[in-house]
């Protein structure tokens, strides 16, 4: 996808009366050559055959069509792969009832996220996963749930391994945990690129958000108590309970929206004990700029360090652009070499564990990449 393109479909369209643009994100499990349809009761088109209107595939997993209704101002519709045996569905795998689109205006732009398919196994945990209930975050006073997935050679290997840790953890392996009924889909998508020997094996730890989530993800509040936590209370306990490697270059962090914010402030702090950050969705513009008010007094970090930052472009994750490019200005005036750092935008992309499940593939090969 060419760059003059990627901005293309971003400009207004040339509309008739009765335009309509569908964009369809399809889920993280659609695999690269398959083709996505439109179906429904569409005037002037097709009447619910399967194969009705073919979308036109304009990123990864990111489809479109664009509709003119003329004298119809709604229809209701569905999305397949080509069949009735493959329907858009829930994380469960419950078949989405039909949806509706109504004409709001001359032209409506409706950008829609599927969470699964009606033939893929319903989302849940891939791999071993352990539970560790009621673990006391010392310095920190709530208890929390650990998350700990081992790597598929894990048990029957003594190979040490790298070690991810993650925040929000309910909602990184399981949509029964997951405080929004969906999942990130780590272990799924780890064990995809696992398999195709795209990444290296690795423990993910992932840490419960409690009641004071904001106040921990944010450095200069208790954000540096939860750094002290992961730095002296999980990390000793992880290394002694589980075969890891424990070198700064094999430990790693990643987390969404303020998750991406206490991953990266972490990694720049503390650049001894942690050597990469997915800082997914990052707003740096949270809680009346803290992020820049921290890095006016931050020192670079002591040893080299390497950032994932990226962000959508649609709903919430619409306003980031501007933030982000600030962020990255502030950076480079501090003198951090630009290679330390992978920028990336995810077009129609909002703030969901289903966006993030669809791209988290690219984070995790550039922090694990063999």
């Amino acid at each position: 996808m060419g760059l003059l393109k990627f901005f293309f479909l971003f400009l207004p369209l040339a509309v008739n009366a009765g335009t309509v643009e569908l964009i369809v994100n399809a889920p993280f499990n659609t695999e690269e050559k398959e083709e996505l349809y439109l179906t429904g009761n569409i005037p002037g088109h097709c009447q619910w055959q399967v194969k009705c209107l073919k979308l036109e595939k304009i990123f990864d997993k990111t489809f479109r069509k664009v509709l003119e209704l003329k004298d119809h101002n709604e229809f209701d519709f569905k999305i397949t792969r080509g069949s009735w045996e493959t329907e858009a569905a829930s994380s469960s795998g419950r078949i989405y009832p039909n949806r509706t689109i109504k004409l709001k205006e001359d032209y409506t732009k409706l950008v829609l996220n599927i969470a699964n398919w009606s033939d893929k196994k319903a989302h849940g945990v891939t791999g071993k996963l352990i539970t560790v209930k009621n673990f006391l975050p010392s310095p920190l006073k709530e208890k929390k749930t650990l998350w700990i997935w081992l790597p598929p050679s894990y048990d029957s290997s003594k190979k040490t391994y790298p070690v991810l840790y993650m925040h929000d953890g309910q909602n990184v392996f399981d949509p029964k945990t997951s405080g929004f009924g969906n999942e990130w889909s780590v272990d799924e998508v780890m064990t995809a690129l696992i398999k195709e020997k795209k990444i290296k094996e690795a423990i993910v730890v992932a840490i419960q958000s409690g009641s004071n989530r904001n106040g921990e993800y944010t450095y200069n509040r208790q954000g540096h108590l939860y750094a002290d936590f992961l730095i002296k209370t999980l990390k000793p306990y992880i290394d002694s309970n589980y075969r890891t490697k424990t070198d700064r270059k094999n430990t790693y962090l990643m987390g969404s929206s303020m998750g991406a914010l206490i991953s990266f402030t972490i990694l720049y702090k503390h650049s001894e004990v942690f050597s990469k950050a997915g800082a997914i969705s990052l707003p740096p513009f949270a809680h009346d700029d803290t992020l820049f008010k921290w890095l006016k007094k931050q020192n670079l970090p002591k040893n080299p360090v390497q950032f994932y930052i990226d962000h959508g472009t649609h709903g919430q994750d619409g306003s980031y652009l501007e933030h982000v490019h600030r962020l990255l200005r502030v950076l480079e005036k501090k003198g951090l070499p630009k290679k330390s750092i992978k920028y990336e935008v995810a077009p129609y992309a909002d703030h969901t564990e289903l966006d993030w499940a669809r791209r988290v593939e690219k984070p995790l090969l550039y922090l694990l990449s063999i």
